[in-house]
Order: C-alpha cells, then structure tokens, then sequence
C-alpha cells in the first residue's frame, strides 16, 4: 500500500511543480510533500526491502521520463526500462549476496530460495498447475511441507513469494503465459500513452514496470493484492489514454450518414431541443 500510494505521489508533486498557475499550488505541495516523507518514514519503519527497491524503481523512472530528451524521443523509454532491468538481473546474478547485505537480508534472500528450490518440484501439473487458488490448500503444499527441513513451523508458509513461481504452482505454465502477456501488453499501453500523454502515462509505465519487479520476490499477482490492483488499473487507463479518452488527443467521431466518413461536408444545423413533458393531474401538458 505504502508502495501504490508514494509512487502516486512523487507523480503528484511533480504535476504540481509543472503546473506553476494552479490555484492554491502552495498548499497542495505542502500536503503532498507531507504526505510523502510520511509515505518514506512508513517504508523504512516497514523494513520491506522489495517495496523500498520498487519505490526508488518507479521514483527513477518518472523522474528520467521528464527528461526533454526522453520527451522528444518516446522510443528511448524502451533503452530506460531495459538498462533497469538489466542491471537490476546481473546485480542479483553476479552479485547477489553483496546487494541482498546492502539491503540488509541473507544471500539466501530471507530463506526465499529455499523455499522456490522446494515448492516447484511439488506443483501436481506442469501445464495446469493445481488449480487456481488450490495448491496451499491440498496434498501437493504437504508435499512442500515435508521438504523443508529444519524450518520452524513451515506450515505457516502459505505463498511462494514469488508473483511468478505463485501463478506457475496454481495454473503451471499456461497461468505463467497468461500472466506475461498481461505484462507486455500493459507495458505495451503505457507506452503507447506516454507518446500521447508524456506525464499520465510516466504513472501508467512506473505502476507496470514496479508490478512486474515487485514480484520476483514477492507473490504480486494475488487477489486483493495492492500491487496487482493497481497493476490492472493502470492497464486499464493506459488503454485509455492511448484511445484518446483519459487526457490524450480526443477520438474521433465517425458518422455513417454523413460528415467525414461519406466525404459529405458535416451539416452545421443546430438540433431542436425537446420540450419537457410533465404529467398534469388532468392529462399531459
């Protein structure tokens, strides 16, 4: 939640200093302001350092996204994302356990790998999974259980933390497909609303790109889960920006009977307006 709601922040502030001849601009950075370092103090008192990385993540990107070069040149976006990316993939893999101390966790990411060498072998199908919702609730989670050793209580263990590995274990491999397509296409949309709308869709492009880093340690893609709710909503919203419907160019309106549509010029007659009919006690007036 602290994630979602600072991320929307740090979009909002900057919005407020862009917009210089907004009414009462003063205060709204002020209560902005505030409600962001609360946001700050919030994650570092949490300790979640996937959070905090997903923050810092998105907080980058938008900054970078209000570069004039970027700006000019939306395709660079795609250079941005992929540099973060990749050095976020061989930090782990070439460094891991000098980033997981610096965050302060294990190399083993908090027992994480333990738990990811253990589950994926118990997945029942490989193609469907257990079920939706139904591999913590059936034989194969005892399976996982068992292999655990040494771990206190590993029945509390009710997720992999992993968003991924989650979905692998509840709909195999066509979960995991289904889910990566929602992903390129949601980054696909937020691309295509940034080139419209640079700073509506620099919101849409951190909320999608911090949803599919979020889970890698965490199991993102859950019900009732903030991340994957917001992960949906800016879907949705970049889908409309990129139609002209939520802060983009407008669409335009195509007429079969007439108008551009037919080549036939639009006719400029003004439509009557309806009289209003009210219901009398002796009839219709």
């Amino acid at each position: 939640m602290l994630l979602v709601i600072s991320l929307g922040t740090v979009w909002r502030l900057l919005s407020l200093l862009r917009a210089k001849n907004q009414p009462n601009r003063g205060r709204h950075l002020l209560a902005q302001g505030v409600l962001l370092a609360f946001g700050i103090a919030l994650l570092e008192m949490a300790d979640s350092a996937t959070s905090l990385v997903c923050f810092v993540l998105g907080s980058a990107l938008i900054l970078a996204t209000e570069l004039p070069s970027i700006r000019r040149r939306p395709g660079r976006v795609h250079i941005l994302v992929a540099m973060i990316v990749l050095a976020g993939g061989l930090a782990m893999l070439l460094g891991q356990s000098t980033v997981t101390n610096a965050l302060g966790r294990q190399s083993n990411m908090s027992g994480r790998t333990d738990i990811w060498a253990a589950v994926i072998p118990a997945v029942p199908n490989p193609v469907v999974g257990a079920g939706f919702e139904s591999f913590w609730i059936g034989p194969s989670a005892r399976k996982f259980w068992s292999k655990l050793v040494g771990w206190y209580h590993p029945e509390w263990i009710n997720e992999a933390h992993n968003g991924y590995i989650e979905v692998y274990l509840n709909l195999g491999w066509v979960g995991v497909v289904l889910i990566s397509s929602i992903l390129i296409s949601g980054y696909r949309r937020a691309i295509a609303a940034f080139r419209l709308n640079p700073p509506l869709g620099s919101l849409m492009l951190a909320y999608v790109t911090g949803a599919a880093v979020y889970s890698i340690t965490e199991a993102g893609f859950r019900m009732l889960n903030p991340i994957w709710i917001f992960l949906l909503l800016a879907v949705v919203s970049a889908s409309g920006v990129a139609a002209g419907l939520l802060g983009g160019e407008a669409p335009k309106i195509i007429d079969s009977r007439g108008g551009t549509a037919s080549g036939m010029p639009a006719s400029n007659k003004l439509i009557p307006a309806r009289k209003t009919v009210y219901a009398g006690r002796r009839g219709f007036t």
